[in-house]
Parts: structure tokens; sequence; C-alpha cells
């Protein structure tokens, strides 16, 4: 429920800021949950991967250890772009960019 402002009128301005950072934490939320599984997903593989690829330890070390420095590498990036372009779109055009990616990578291209 919207508080009257000073003049008596319901004042939206707080009901549709509240609908909004629950929507944005909402989105949030599913974002990371939808990242997780491309990162989390090359453990349990490990071995088969190896086998597969006739990968050694070390390969396989590096190989699972991209992710990591690839979320630690843009993270330097990530406030410039966030306090240049706004949290949602940064945000958005990461999903995207992201999707794009899992996608080149079902196809077996790369």
């Amino acid at each position: 429920m919207s508080r009257p402002n000073d003049m008596g009128t319901p004042n939206t301005d707080e009901t549709v800021t509240g609908r909004s950072q629950i929507f944005f934490l909402l989105a949030l939320v599913v974002l990371a949950a939808d990242k997780v599984g491309s990162i989390v997903v090359i453990g349990p593989l490990a071995e088969i991967i190896a086998v597969d690829l006739h990968l050694s330890s070390t390969q396989l070390g590096l190989l699972t250890s991209i992710p990591v420095l690839s979320f630690g590498i843009m993270s330097i990036f990530a406030p410039h772009l966030g306090r240049r372009y706004g949290l949602e779109v940064t945000l958005l055009i990461m999903l995207f960019l992201s999707a794009f990616g899992q996608g080149l990578r079902s196809t077996g291209f790369l």
C-alpha cells in the first residue's frame, strides 16, 4: 500500500520503486542460478573430460580454473560498466553475451 503524501494523494513512487527492487532482486537470483550450472558442471565431469580429451592433470586443472579466472578478470571491469551504463543494462548485456556463448558452445563450433 502506498502512503499519502503531504497533499493527501497516494504516493505511487514508493510502490513502483519497491516493486522494481523486488523484480530486480528476483531477476538477479535467477541470473545467478543460471550461471552457476555452467561453472560447477566441470567438477563432476572432470574425469570423463580428461579421459575423452586425453588431458593430463595439469591440463585438466587449467581447464577447471578458466571459469574462476574469467570471473576474476571480468570483475575488474564490472563496477566501471555498472556506473557507466547502469546496473540493469550491464547485467542484461552480460546475460545476452553469456547466452550467446553458451549457445555457441552447444553447437560444437568451438
